[in-house]
């Protein structure tokens, strides 16, 4: 297992999946972030991809982190 540690979006989060094996990952909110915990990954699968799912839209900036309006 490996972990990712991102900040918390303005949005609810309801969801997250492994963009390959479309298998639900679980994840931790707390006041610091959310926590993932990804499955190990494939050498056959050199990229990881995580499909996130949101209550509502989430506005990107060109940094790629979340801008307000």
């Amino acid at each position: 297992m490996q972990t990712l540690h991102l900040p918390n979006p303005p949005e609810r989060l309801l969801s997250a999946r492994d963009g390959i094996s479309g298998k639900k990952i679980d994840f931790t909110i707390s006041s610091s972030g959310t926590r993932f915990e990804l499955p190990d990954a494939r050498p056959e699968d050199p990229v990881r991809i995580v499909e996130l799912k949101f209550d509502a839209p989430v506005g990107m900036c060109e940094s790629g982190l979340h801008c307000k309006e």
